[in-house]
């Protein structure tokens, strides 16, 4: 009995020994599972670093070339600017001219030119006798004048005129103790006929 016993007890602490080893093993194998997973991290990140940096670096370039772009486009602008300011300032100004003096305009003497006297407009009257004619059988008038005739007669009297030998008018019909007028304009030689008598006389137009 007292050997199964102790039978018993080696083979719990073979057992008892195998587990600790089976344990220690286990845990080496962690640990370097552990180190190698932290070594590969290390390098990640270093890489990622790295990557970074290169980034940032190259952004800085970038920024630095636009910055120095920048820079030299407004220092142009601004010599540009400088060179018009210049240019105007030493532009010479115009002075204004004085305006154009008008000529004095020499009065023109003027010459009257002696007016024409023009013959007076005169209104002749011719008295309508019956069988006797005319008191005026031949009259000479301007141009422009007037001749009346007056009925003195006791019946009525019509008048037919002619020019240069051509019918130019006849008269109303003058009843007694009225007239009948003419205003002759045209110049010439005018005859007319008392119709009742059958008498003429002349008129010459000047």
């Amino acid at each position: 009995m007292k050997t199964i016993l102790l039978v018993l007890a080696i083979l719990l602490l073979v057992l008892s020994a195998c587990a600790v080893q089976q344990q220690a093993s286990a845990n080496q194998s962690v640990d370097k599972m552990d180190k190698s997973q932290a070594m590969s991290a290390t390098k990640a990140s270093g890489a990622a670093t790295a990557k970074t940096g290169t980034a940032a670096s190259a952004t800085g370039k970038v920024t630095a070339t636009i910055a120095k772009s920048n820079a030299t486009k407004a220092a142009k602008a601004e010599s540009k600017i400088t060179v018009k300011r210049v240019a105007n300032q030493t532009k010479p100004v115009s002075q204004p001219q004085p305006a154009p003096q008008p000529e004095p305009v020499q009065p023109q003497s003027i010459q009257q030119q002696p007016q024409k006297s023009e013959e007076p407009k005169t209104t002749t009257i011719v008295a309508i006798l019956g069988k006797e004619g005319f008191d005026k059988t031949e009259l000479e008038i301007s141009s422009g004048s007037t001749v009346t005739w007056e009925n003195n007669d006791k019946i009525d009297v019509t008048l037919t005129i002619f020019m240069e030998g051509k019918f130019y008018k006849n008269s109303e019909l003058i009843k007694p103790g009225e007239s009948f007028s003419i205003v002759f304009e045209e110049k010439g030689k005018f005859e007319y006929w008392a119709v009742a008598y059958g008498m003429k006389a002349g008129i010459t137009v000047t």
